[in-house]
C-alpha cells in the first residue's frame, strides 16, 4: 500500500510564508534594502536630516517577503551603501564624526533586532502552519475511519465488505487506494470488488508470495508493508509498483 496525501485535506498553505529560492531571496533582499536607501536619500533631500527608519522597516518587510536570506541581503548592503551616500562625508565609506557613526551603527543594531524578531515570528507562523495541518489531517482520517465503521456495519454480503474495505480503509488511513487477496497456496488471488475507484488490483489476478509488492510482503510478513512516498514505493516494491503506476 502506498501512502499518500489525503484528498480532501484542506491545506494550511494558506497560512504558511512563502519559502523562495536562495537566488530569489537574495535578489528581493537587495532590491528592498536599495529602496530603503532611496527613501532615507529622498527624506535627505527633503529635510536635511539624516534619518535611516526606512532602512529598518526595508529589513522588515524583506524578512517577512523572503526570510532569513532576504533579510540578510538587505541589511548588509543597505547599511553599506547608506554609509556611503547618506552619511557625510558621502562618497566613502569612512564617517566623518563619531556621533554619526553612533547613529548608523545604532540605526543597524535597530535594523539587526527588528531582522531577528521578523524570523522568530516567521518560523511561529510556519510552526502554527505545521499544527494546523497535522489537526486537519487527524480530523479527516478520523472522519474516514467513522465512515469506515458504518460501511462495515451497514455491509450485508462478502462482497459488501470487500467494497467497504477496499474503499474506507485507504481513506482512512491516507493511502492512494487499495486491494483484498486471499493466500492460496504459494499464491495470492485479488479478490473483489470489482469496479471500486480504490481498487488498485484487478480482481481475479493472481501473484506469486515472492512477487516484490507491498500486498504479498504484508502477506507473508503477517504485519503491515507500506511505502510513502513513489521513489520508496519504485525502489522498494518494483513489481507492485509496475502494477500500481500512480
Amino acid at each position: 500500500m502506498e501512502l499518500g496525501d489525503d484528498a480532501d485535506l484542506t491545506t494550511a498553505g494558506e497560512f504558511r510564508p512563502r519559502a523562495r529560492g536562495q537566488g530569489a531571496a537574495v535578489a528581493i533582499g537587495v532590491i528592498i534594502g536599495g529602496l530603503g536607501v532611496l527613501g532615507a536619500i529622498l527624506i535627505l533631500a527633503l529635510s536635511d536630516d539624516i534619518v535611516y527608519a526606512p532602512l529598518v522597516g526595508a529589513a522588515a518587510i524583506a524578512v517577512w517577503t523572503a526570510g532569513a536570506t532576504g533579510g540578510i541581503a538587505a541589511l548588509v548592503p543597505g547599511w553599506t551603501l547608506a554609509a556611503w551616500v547618506i552619511a557625510p562625508p558621502r562618497s566613502t565609506l569612512e564617517i566623518a564624526t563619531r556621533d554619526e557613526f553612533v547613529r548608523w551603527a545604532a540605526s543597524l543594531v535597530v535594523g539587526v533586532t527588528v531582522a531577528g524578531v521578523g524570523i522568530a515570528m516567521r518560523k511561529g507562523h510556519s510552526r502554527a502552519a505545521d499544527a494546523v495541518d497535522r489537526a486537519e489531517r487527524s480530523r479527516v482520517r478520523v472522519l474516514g475511519l467513522q465512515s469506515l465503521s458504518a460501511s462495515l456495519s451497514a455491509a450485508l454480503t462478502p462482497e459488501e465488505v470487500a467494497r467497504a474495505l477496499v474503499d474506507g480503509v485507504p481513506a482512512a488511513i491516507g493511502a492512494r487506494g487499495g486491494a483484498l487477496g486471499l493466500v492460496e497456496g504459494d499464491d495470492l488471488v485479488i479478490i473483489g470488488p470489482s469496479g471500486s475507484a480504490s481498487q488498485t488490483l484487478q480482481p481475479g489476478s493472481r501473484m506469486s508470495l515472492t512477487t516484490r509488492a507491498p500486498i504479498t510482503a504484508a502477506a507473508r510478513a503477517g504485519a503491515p508493508a507500506w511505502a510513502q512516498r513513489r521513489r520508496e514505493f519504485v525502489s522498494r516494491f518494483p513489481e507492485g509498483a509496475a502494477l500500481a503506476p500512480y
